[in-house]
């Protein structure tokens, strides 16, 4: 069973990802913070990480540059899930080394179609 890691400052948001990636056989682990969220993958090493961007203190940005200094979390892949969906804000997220994005409000057949796509492409 694959393990998905979330990382979401808003409790509804994080409570919704949780029961979609349950219900479709995934084993989850939550964090409401970046900093706590980094804390979380570097002790638990899920295949994983689900990624809000705005959090307070540590933003997703931040807390994938540690992800990414750290020799036993570099390798996890990383998707965001943001509400910024601006071409900008696409090329920020490309730019920043972010493995693939979704956008809120999401599909959860689009959700489920991410997460598959990007742990085949990074756990085979």
């Amino acid at each position: 069973m694959k393990k998905i890691q979330i990382i979401e400052d808003n409790l509804a948001n994080q409570v919704l990802l949780d029961k979609i990636l349950s219900a479709n056989g995934y084993e989850t682990s939550a964090a409401n913070s970046g900093e706590g969220g980094v804390k979380l993958a570097q002790s638990n090493l899920p295949d994983l990480i689900l990624m809000d961007l705005q959090m307070p203190v540590v933003d997703g940005y931040k807390a994938l540059i540690m992800l990414r200094q750290d020799k036993k979390t570099r390798h996890i892949p990383v998707i965001v899930i943001t509400g910024n969906a601006m071409h900008h804000d696409k090329q920020s997220i490309k730019a920043a080394g972010f493995d693939a994005y979704i956008f809120k409000p999401y599909k959860i057949d689009e959700l489920l179609q991410t997460v598959s796509k990007t742990l085949s492409r990074f756990n085979d």
